[in-house]
């Protein structure tokens, strides 16, 4: 999928992405961004170097012109190896930034619930066994 636009195309996308991202935060009176990348279904053969080379380039122009927007990111379901070539990727990361940044293999870490609250984890990423879960147990609560 990458490999079908080029290297400015991507970079253009990345600074739309991150000029709507501070206008939506303005507009709702919200600071700071919190990424999450769900890889469920890749596996590390489908991550090339070359590709793990682009993200570095293209997050470093966060890093520079965006340098506090990152409040979090967090990046579930890695495959196994993911942390090894995600290391390329940390090369060109300040250590501030590395702070912010989580790999989990899988399941959805209690980070994300302090992150983003109880309901949008369950609706946008539990599974339909965990949003059952969530109801009845909020249901019991409440």
């Amino acid at each position: 999928f990458v490999s079908s636009f080029s290297e400015s195309e991507i970079e253009a996308f990345y600074i739309w992405y991150m000029e709507k991202g501070l206008t939506m935060q303005r507009e709702r009176g919200m600071r700071g961004t919190v990424e999450i990348y769900d890889l469920s279904g890749i596996n590390i053969g489908q991550l090339h170097v070359s590709s793990i080379s682009l993200l570095s380039r293209i997050l470093k122009i966060g890093q520079v012109h965006y340098p506090e927007n990152l409040r979090a990111c967090v990046i579930i379901n890695a495959p196994f190896g993911f942390e090894g070539l995600f290391g390329i990727v940390e090369m060109a990361l300040s250590p501030q930034t590395k702070k912010k940044i989580k790999v989990h293999g899988s399941g959805l870490p209690s980070s994300m619930v302090d992150l983003l609250g109880p309901e949008m984890v369950t609706e946008h990423f539990a599974t339909e066994s965990q949003r059952t879960n969530h109801r009845v147990n909020a249901r019991r609560r409440g």
